[in-house]
C-alpha cells in the first residue's frame, strides 16, 4: 500500500512538471522576423530558454500556421547544354488561401540531395521562400537529380514538411513569377496570360 501511494505521489509530480513547462512553451511566443537561413557553425537555439539545442531536446513547437503550410515549387530555369544549372523556386502558402506565408527567422530550407543541391533563402518580398540550384554533370544527371529530389522545410533546425518536388510542381506563371528565366526565356506577356 505504501509503495502504491508513493507511486502516485511520483505521478502526480510528474504531471505536475509536465503541465508546468507545457505552460511555458505557450507564453514563450515571440514576432515573426525576415526570413535568413542559420549562419553557418551556429547551433539552433531553443525558444524557451535562448540555449543552443542539444541532442535529446523535446521537440520545438512549430507555430499551427507553419505546420499546416503546403509546398508549391515552380521550376525557373532549365539547365541547357551550355549553362549545367538548374532552378526551382518553392514557398510555403497558408492551408486557407494560398497566400504565401509570412517570413519566420526559424524557416530554413534544405534537400534530400545536399551535395548536389543549394538552397539560397528569399528575401520577403519573393514570390518564393527558397529557390534550389540544381547542379550537375549534364542535363540528364540534372534531370534525374530534380525528379528524385525532396524539398525539406525545418523550423529551428528541425525537419517538418518533406515533398518530393516533382509532386508539387507548378508552372512558375501559374504562380505569378513572370521574372523566372524560363518565363522570360518564353515572352509571355505577363498582361496577356497564354501569349508568347
Amino acid at each position: 500500500m505504501k509503495k502504491l501511494m508513493l507511486s502516485l505521489s511520483a505521478m502526480t509530480s510528474l504531471m505536475a512538471c509536465t503541465q508546468k513547462a507545457a505552460d511555458e512553451g505557450k507564453s514563450n511566443k515571440r514576432p515573426s522576423a525576415p526570413l535568413s537561413g542559420q549562419p553557418p557553425g551556429e547551433k539552433p537555439v531553443s525558444p524557451s530558454d535562448n540555449r543552443p539545442i542539444q541532442p535529446g531536446d523535446d521537440a520545438i513547437a512549430i507555430p499551427v500556421n507553419i505546420a499546416g503550410a503546403h509546398l508549391t515549387c515552380a521550376v525557373r530555369k532549365e539547365a541547357t547544354d551550355k549553362s549545367l544549372e538548374s532552378e526551382i523556386g518553392c514557398l510555403l502558402s497558408e492551408k486557407e488561401g494560398g497566400k504565401k506565408l509570412a517570413s519566420d527567422a526559424k524557416l530554413s530550407f534544405s534537400s534530400s540531395q545536399p551535395n548536389l543541391v543549394t538552397a539560397e533563402l528569399q528575401s520577403e518580398t519573393s514570390i518564393y521562400h527558397v529557390i534550389y540550384h540544381v547542379k550537375g554533370e549534364s542535363r540528364d544527371a540534372i534531370l534525374q537529380t530534380t525528379q528524385s529530389l525532396d524539398a525539406i522545410a525545418l523550423y529551428s533546425a528541425k525537419p517538418f514538411i518533406t515533398e518530393r518536388i516533382a509532386k508539387v510542381l507548378k508552372p512558375a506563371i501559374a504562380l505569378d513569377d513572370y521574372e523566372a528565366p524560363i518565363v522570360r526565356d518564353q515572352a509571355i506577356d505577363k498582361d496577356e496570360d497564354g501569349s508568347l
